[in-house]
């Protein structure tokens, strides 16, 4: 895995990607805690992206979420390598952002679609095998997304999700 910083994890930054989501973060000067990746878009993403999730979220202390985030990340690099050119051999690009005690983000780069595809939840056959990656990222997270140019996106509060 190589390192990078391709994805922003300033406050401020991040209030100006998401504005919908700008009063969640916060306020510029908070002490954030963030790792990134570039991982080689196989199969070993998803572990990997888990791997990566939990060692930022190791570094920023007992986070409640981490399991939640783990399955998050796992999803949203599986969809990118299953779903996008990164699986074409391309790479996936992983960031988490934490503000302990407040918020976890996680960022999953992709290397783009094919022309006509676009990110969404499909509609669900009962005996379907597979397509319900993204209805769990949704009950997971306070809020997720995918933003032009690859970038798939989830929120989650630190605490985890309401059960």
């Amino acid at each position: 895995m190589t390192t990078t910083t391709e994805h922003p994890t300033d406050p401020a930054t991040l209030a100006a990607m998401f504005p919908d989501l700008a009063g969640v973060f916060p306020a510029a000067g908070s002490v954030l805690v963030s790792r990134s990746g570039v991982l080689p878009g196989t199969t070993a993403c998803a572990s990997a992206s888990r791997r990566l999730v939990a060692e930022a979220l190791a570094v920023a202390g007992r986070c409640p979420a981490a399991d939640d985030a783990a399955l998050i990340v796992s999803e949203l690099a599986a969809n990118a390598v299953r779903h996008t050119r990164s699986g074409k051999g391309g790479e996936v690009r992983v960031t988490v952002a934490a503000a302990p005690a407040e918020w976890v983000l996680i960022l999953v780069g992709d290397d783009g679609q094919d022309e006509g595809l676009v990110p969404g939840i499909p509609a669900q056959r009962p005996s379907a095998e597979s397509g319900r990656g993204l209805l769990l990222v949704a009950a997971l997270s306070a809020a997720c997304g995918y933003a032009p140019g690859g970038l798939s996106w989830a929120l989650l509060p630190w605490e985890g999700a309401a059960r």
